[in-house]
């Protein structure tokens, strides 16, 4: 046990050395003292139980040397807390009600992972053991967009009368992961991209296919709202005081206007060139393209978008 080791990898072979003595010696004692059944469980539980302190140790940032004083341990099966305290040498063994059939295990002089492994290896029905210690949290980033609070689709908690926690799941990511670096195409009736909490996430890299330039505004900012709507719902600007956060609020946008004073309740002809034409705009420059339109009922589009945009 005082044998020196570096890394997971270190702790992992010289665990499994250690439980494999075990194994060993439980091996020689089972011939007089132990059935059959109970040496191969007992085996099996050295093997599983090398793995589960593995990834316990990375988890917690615990290396293989800190001494630990209290572990959490659980079972497949009721045990007796004091017979895991006269098999373990703890100073103390309280259920841990959270988790059925589990255990928190306590000594009043603090001991090695490997020493918390061959103490619980000797007992039946094992199912985890993990260090009991203090790691290091900080809460996750909330947007200071005042209507954030009532976009339930990012985070619900129940503010509209829906289920909380039935969200897109995907706030405790921002940290790490917030859309930036991504340009997503916007193909729609337009997307004002002046608006206040679009302007920062502004590629520059647009398409105007109804009046032939690279701005692809709405002629009326207060008919043709969809695309505005959507790019917002998509990337608009996080962190900046200012209206809502879109879900990947770090990413840009890149507007195409495809649709002429288009609604969610009125028709818009296109034509099949059109179409190819913003999608092999959108497919040339950005990452992603967004398209929240389609043929009337359930029509089809023409095949020659496909073919031109490939």
């Amino acid at each position: 046990m005082s044998r020196k080791h570096s890394g997971p990898q270190g702790f992992l072979r010289q665990l499994n050395s250690m439980l494999g003595r075990s194994s060993q010696r439980r091996k020689q004692q089972s011939k007089y003292t132990a059935p059959a059944e109970m040496l191969e469980t007992r085996q099996l539980l050295a093997a599983d139980l090398s793995k589960v302190l593995y990834q316990a140790t990375i988890l917690d940032n615990t290396g293989p040397d800190s001494l630990v004083g209290s572990y959490l341990v659980a079972f497949t099966a009721p045990m007796d807390a004091a017979a895991i305290q006269a098999a373990t040498g703890a100073s103390s063994v309280t259920p841990y009600a959270p988790i059925p059939n589990s255990f928190d295990i306590v000594y009043d002089t603090p001991i090695t992972l490997q020493t918390a492994a061959d103490r619980i290896s000797v007992l039946n029905n094992f199912e985890f053991l993990s260090p009991n210690v203090d790691m290091a949290v900080e809460l996750r980033a909330i947007p200071n967009d005042p209507l954030f609070q009532a976009q339930w689709y990012l985070n619900n908690t129940g503010q509209t009368g829906g289920t909380p926690g039935t969200d897109y799941n995907l706030t405790s990511v921002w940290d790490t992961y917030n859309g930036r670096g991504v340009t997503v195409a916007v193909v729609d009736d337009g997307v004002d991209i002046r608006h206040e909490d679009l302007l920062a996430n502004n590629s520059g890299s647009h398409l105007d296919l109804i009046d032939g330039d690279t701005d692809p505004s709405p002629f009326n900012t207060s008919l043709s709202i969809h695309g505005t709507a959507v790019a917002g719902v998509i990337a608009a600007t996080g962190n900046n005081g200012i209206g809502i956060t879109g879900t990947a609020y770090g990413a840009s946008i890149a507007g195409v206007r495809l649709i002429f004073q288009g609604s969610a309740n009125t028709a818009s002809f296109v034509s099949a060139t059109s179409i190819a034409q913003a999608l092999r705009h959108a497919l040339g420059t950005v990452s992603i393209s967004n398209n929240s339109w389609g043929p009337v009922g359930t029509g089809d589009i023409s095949v020659l978008p496909a073919q031109v945009a490939t």
